[in-house]
């Protein structure tokens, strides 16, 4: 519900605003983690002792893990085989177009946005609940940077994200299993792995062109 509100207020200064989207979401994020760092700090047990995700797997995998999945496969197939979905891509691809064609292009990205931080916000109870099993302060540690990353590497395609999404995580397991078997080696080189990563594909993928108009706001002539 937090994260519907979230993408309200985000809808409210970079769909319905003219306002530059990239600073607009940098200085949100930074508030966010101002706001839950200060609330940390209140000393609520709830919050540093979460109660655990349910502990039912199926193959190895948590409850988190294979709605991840699921629900990937059915953002797929929505945004890429129905007419609400092509009406979706439409506002990013050619807002101008799709406003032509009747669609509503400030209230369709406004949904998306609410939805799409909704989809966030679960991300970051996966990782509270399912993985460190607590809250700490800078819980996320710029994985949402990473997820950006494999946006682009996936070029906007929900499955390819999700591929890239593997890589990125692989790359961290790497990361955590090399730190511990190793003794001779800073662990920070280590830990370096899944950011460098990320910047060698955020480099690689700097020529790849996503929609046309995402990022930027419509101004209705």
């Amino acid at each position: 519900m937090l994260g519907g509100v979230c993408g309200l207020i985000l809808a409210m200064m970079m769909v319905w605003l003219p306002s530059n989207q990239t600073i607009v979401g940098i200085g949100f994020n930074m508030t966010m983690v101002g706001i839950t760092s200060y609330i940390l700090r209140l000393g609520g047990d709830m919050l540093r002792s979460p109660v655990p995700a349910p502990t039912v797997r199926i193959l190895g995998m948590s409850l988190f893990d294979i709605f991840g999945i699921v629900s990937t496969i059915l953002v797929w197939y929505f945004l890429f085989r129905t007419g609400p979905g092509l009406k979706l891509r439409s506002v990013g691809e050619n807002a101008m177009a799709a406003d032509a064609a009747g669609i509503n292009v400030l209230k369709t990205r406004t949904i998306a946005m609410i939805i799409a931080c909704m989809f966030s916000s679960l991300g970051g109870m996966a990782l509270s609940l399912s993985w460190v099993h607590v809250f700490t302060d800078n819980l996320t540690m710029g994985r949402g940077f990473i997820s950006m990353a494999a946006v682009y590497f996936g070029k906007w395609n929900p499955l390819l994200t999700t591929i890239a999404a593997f890589i990125f995580g692989a790359a961290e397991a790497l990361a955590l299993r090399s730190q511990a078997l190793s003794q001779t080696i800073s662990s920070y080189y280590f830990l370096m792995i899944p950011y460098v990563l990320t910047l060698v594909v955020v480099a690689l993928s700097g020529r790849m062109k996503g929609p046309q108009d995402t990022g930027k706001p419509y101004i209705r002539q």
